[in-house]
Formats: structure tokens, C-alpha cells, sequence
């Protein structure tokens, strides 16, 4: 079960950024627009990954305290 869970997040954020770079590189934006929209890709990608990360945590620190 969890390694089923952690797969599933793992390809959530591997498609997130597959399909978020895909549209930014297919729209007609100017590199100005577009580093900028990458920059806040990244900013939002990092926040989502730190929040996994934290969840994480959370649940391995309740295990452990059952154990």
C-alpha cells in the first residue's frame, strides 16, 4: 500500500511537470513572459513537493510514536 501511495504522488509530480513545462513551452509568450512563467511554475512546484514532504513527516512521526 505504500509504495502504491508513494508512486501515485511521485507520478503526480512527474506529470505535473511534464504537462506544466509542455504548456509553457507551447504558448506564444515572450522569454521575458516565459522565464517569468517558469519561475512561478517552479516557485509552485516547490511549494506543493515541501508541503508532500511535510505530510510526510507528520505520518512517519504518528507511526513511530504508536510503535
Amino acid at each position: 500500500m505504500r509504495k502504491g501511495l508513494a508512486g501515485f504522488g511521485l507520478g503526480l509530480v512527474v506529470g505535473g511537470i511534464v504537462v506544466g513545462s509542455a504548456a509553457l513551452l507551447l504558448t506564444e509568450k515572450t522569454g521575458k513572459e516565459r522565464r517569468a512563467d517558469l519561475e512561478e511554475f517552479k516557485d509552485d512546484t516547490l511549494d506543493k513537493v515541501n508541503s508532500s514532504i511535510e505530510s510526510i513527516e507528520e505520518r512517519l512521526h504518528k507511526l513511530s510514536q504508536k510503535i
